[in-house]
């Protein structure tokens, strides 16, 4: 749409002619020949069709673009504009929009061709500049994260002026004038200005997505506008495609140096940022003021994930960073696909039900934070290939899925360590490192977990990133540069130690030495894989798509697999995409659902491998239980047997975090205090998810616990128990309170006192 209007109003000045021939104009573009999810497409058509609407015709809605649009807004004339009639629609198959302007309505002057080919010819001479001041500005040794910030809005400022200057000398010539001169220099200052926009805010999104636009619209402009052949020449149609294949094979060729360039001396503090900012907000202060090339990336994380709300104290700083010019990732467990057996928020091992649940949480993070969320940092990430390489597979389908999804997204898969090449393409950065100094020179007594060089050799340094904590404040140059030797392009260092080396920042002196010991640089995102252009063969649909369990907060599906080759199976809920599953599943079970009686209706979409989608799956509805009592926790127990303590309770509902507080049977110990109904609950002991922990705060409201066990659950449905030695909790009594946090309202539910 971006494109169409561009072009299609460059500024028409001269009084326009009739074309000659009279044949519709049509315009198709799907999702699979623009890299994206046909979802995105489905989004999009609905958003300009409401944009045509308010402007009254396709026309006109173009026309508005023109006048509202920064490039041109300053010297456009619209006042010779032709209207026109046309469409703009859905695709039966709903993965593409096809426009359709009637042959008789189309016009065009010699004039407007001519600012047609000023501006291409002023867009080629600022690229070849902007090639040319990269590559000298590389050689002279400048950062290479100020590089493109220069080259960009320098070379944009060389397009304006070349536009004005080849337009002003075409007949009758009018160089030297005062509208000449004037053109020439809002030219060069509004180049400049939009090259220094789209090098810092659109460059992502625009080198993935622009491209085969343009691409698309070359190839449109020569084979179904007849008349230019007369008028112009029969070379036009290939000269046009040419053109914009030349402009995009440059673009590619330079980003690919760009990347090369980049890697040479590149190195960036990338922070697991998990400190909450309403607890040690003058943390994030120091990160988010930092210089964006020696801290490029930051990651969040606050309860386990997204949550499933908006957090303010959260937002704020998501918000900042991202204002300061840095990455700030989501964080999304992966729970290594279930294969060491760890289990979704619903309790389930399935791996996929774990793909369902890492990509809701994906979309959560975009929805809850908007575009201040830079990317996703896929944490517990397996380091097996699996038969076929499966497993690497199945990431690399969750990298596509939020590339896809969320343009310009950022990914880090966290194995924590060496991980073998089928991994290579699963992320844009893998974590290949993360333990303490002395294991990373090998001096660790646990021999195991002792840094170990990969068995293969990644593209760039760009892709590997490692996190040493407990080092020490002398020893920061030194690890630096270890990490550089390795091929380590992104680097935490930190005097934190276990069990949470990540809950706090650096003292602001180690922290300036972090910041110095690296040499700078700029996050590299690679775009997502695109589509061939072939549509593949004909596609059979997901077939008797059934409902096999209804629970509180969510629906398990079953379908029965599409007996040609399938890529993925979109998974739609009231027909939205919440889930995109690999091509050999056929179930999943989609959560985050609001319990009580709602019903949800949901269907499924295949996807082939040339980016084409079948016809939807038949469609299955689905009613949420409701809780009892409204409780979403419920039979809260203590039983003694010998010399242990069980405590056990039904969480109906997912959490981030299950806990239990255990009160003392005296007085005179330190407490967290808990509101209750009644007095205030005093827990002086905290089972949290797996660990046993005492109280260690010394004043009202201050979160401190001291480990003393651990102390995983029993998981049996609903029921949550954990057995404790009672000697560990010696002076508690059976006053106990059962907490849920995150992904469902903080709750908690009290034994009798």
């Amino acid at each position: 749409m971006l494109s169409l209007a561009l072009v299609t109003g460059v500024g028409v000045t001269a009084t326009p002619v009739q074309a000659a021939d009279s044949e519709d104009f049509t315009l198709g573009i799907t999702a699979a020949e623009l890299g994206v999810d046909p979802e995105v497409m489905r989004q999009a058509v609905p958003e300009m069709q409401e944009e045509i609407d308010e402007a009254g015709s396709l026309s006109a809605s173009f026309r508005q673009a023109m006048i509202d649009n920064p490039a041109s807004a300053s010297g456009y004339d619209d006042s010779y504009w032709v209207d026109f009639d046309g469409t703009l629609e859905l695709t039966d198959d709903g993965a593409g929009m096809e426009i359709v302007v009637p042959g008789s309505e189309i016009q065009a002057t010699t004039g407007w061709w001519e600012k047609f080919g000023a501006l291409v010819a002023g867009g080629l001479a600022g690229l070849g500049f902007r090639i040319v001041c990269i590559a000298g500005l590389t050689v002279s040794g400048a950062g290479v994260a100020v590089i493109p910030l220069v080259c960009t809005p320098a070379g944009g400022a060389v397009a304006g002026f070349m536009t004005a200057l080849i337009t002003h000398a075409l007949p009758p010539s009018d160089l030297g004038s005062p509208a000449s001169i004037r053109d020439m220099i809002i030219g060069a200052f509004v180049g400049m200005a939009l090259g220094y926009l789209w090098e810092r805010y659109f460059v992502g999104f625009a080198k993935e997505y622009l491209p085969p636009a343009f691409r698309k619209l070359g190839i449109w402009l020569g084979e179904k506008v007849p008349w230019l052949a007369s008028r112009f020449g029969s070379a036009f149609g290939g000269a046009a495609s040419d053109t914009s294949d030349a402009m995009i094979e440059l673009e590619d060729l330079l980003s690919e140096e760009i990347r090369h360039w980049s890697v040479e001396d590149s190195q960036i503090g990338a922070i697991a940022s998990y400190i909450h900012p309403g607890a040690d907000p003058a943390a994030w202060d120091r990160l988010i003021g930092a210089r964006s090339d020696k801290v490029g990336v930051l990651v969040a994380n606050v309860l386990n994930g997204p949550d499933s709300k908006r957090n303010s104290t959260w937002a704020g700083v998501i918000d900042r960073g991202r204002a300061s010019g840095k990455k700030v990732l989501g964080y999304v467990p992966t729970g290594y696909l279930g294969l060491t057996g760890t289990t979704t928020r619903l309790g389930s091992d399935d791996m996929d039900d774990w793909i369902a649940q890492i990509e809701q949480d994906v979309d959560t993070w975009y929805r809850l934070y908007g575009d201040s969320i830079g990317g996703i940092f896929f944490d517990e990430g397996y380091n097996v290939c699996g038969v076929d390489n499966d497993y690497a597979n199945y990431y690399e389908e969750l990298n596509r899925y939020a590339k896809t999804r969320h343009p310009g997204a950022m990914t880090v898969l966290n194995p924590g360590t060496v991980v073998p090449q089928c991994y290579e393409d699963t992320a844009d950065v893998l974590m290949t490192y993360e333990s303490d100094y002395a294991a990373y020179y090998g001096n660790n007594a646990n021999s195991a977990l002792n840094y170990k060089e990969l068995d293969w050799t990644p593209q760039n340094s760009s892709k590997i990133w490692h996190i040493i904590y407990g080092v020490p404040a002398s020893e920061v140059t030194r690890v630096a540069a270890t990490a550089k030797d390795r091929g380590a392009g992104y680097l935490q260092i930190t005097d934190d130690v276990l069990p949470n080396p990540y809950d706090t920042l650096p003292s602001g002196d180690y922290w300036a030495a972090h910041q110095n010991a690296v040499s700078g640089g700029s996050p590299v995102v690679a775009p997502v894989a695109p589509f061939s252009d072939t549509q593949g063969p004909p596609m059979q649909p997901a077939t008797n798509l059934t409902v096999s369990k209804v629970d509180y907060t969510s629906v398990s599906l079953a379908w029965q697999k599409s007996s040609t080759q399938i890529a993925r199976y979109f998974v739609r809920l009231n027909g939205e995409t919440v889930a995109s599953l690999p091509g050999n599943f056929h179930t999943t079970t989609i959560g985050g659902l609001d319990p009580g009686g709602n019903t949800y209706t949901l269907d499924v979409v295949a996807q082939n491998y040339y980016g084409a989608v079948s016809a939807t799956s038949n469609s299955v509805t689905a009613t949420t239980l409701s809780l009892p009592g409204g409780k979403t926790i419920i039979n809260p127990k203590v039983t003694h047997s010998g010399g242990s303590v069980t405590y056990s309770a039904d969480f109906l509902a997912p959490y981030s975090f299950h806990r239990l507080f255990v009160s003392p049977s005296g007085s005179g110990v330190t407490c967290w205090w808990i509101t209750t109904p009644g007095d205030p609950f005093c827990g002086h002991w905290v089972i949290e998810n797996s660990t046993l922990l005492s109280y260690a705060g010394t004043q009202v409201g201050e979160w401190s616990w001291s480990p003393i066990a651990y102390t995983p659950p029993t998981v049996n449905g609903y029921t949550y128990s954990w057995t404790v030695n009672a000697a560990d909790i010696a002076g508690s009594s059976d006053y106990v309170s059962f907490q849920g946090e995150g992904y469902s309202a903080l709750t908690n539910i009290y034994t009798a006192k």
